[in-house]
């Protein structure tokens, strides 16, 4: 059985050519209060799931994935995965002294 695909808001055209049929959009939404909360349109159990997304500037685009990735893990995905079309982060590749290795970081906030 091929992936489900779930998609991020903004990112449709990157899923257009992925194989594994029509495409789903994960919901991710703010409370009146701010806060975020993700939502699956379609039973995931037992599945494995590809989201297509972005943790590229503007801020909380990291936030919304992560939860969306939580979301599906929790709704029973078996596996998720991710299609990000530009890698943030990705410049901040080699440890430095005092300086951030930030795609370490984003690495290990996806794993």
């Amino acid at each position: 059985m091929a992936p489900l695909i779930m998609v991020m808001a903004g990112c449709e055209r990157f899923a257009a050519g992925l194989p594994g049929g029509s495409a789903e959009r994960m919901v991710v939404a703010r409370f009146a209060n701010g806060e975020l909360r993700a939502r699956v349109p379609v039973d995931v159990a037992g599945r494995e799931c590809v989201l297509v997304g972005s943790i590229s500037p503007p801020p909380g685009n990291l936030e919304r994935l992560t939860l969306a990735a939580d979301t599906l893990r929790r709704a029973g995905a078996v596996h998720v995965g991710a299609v990000l079309p530009y890698l943030a982060y990705a410049r901040q590749d080699r440890a430095a002294a005092r300086q951030s290795l930030g795609l370490a970081w984003a690495g290990a906030l996806l794993g």
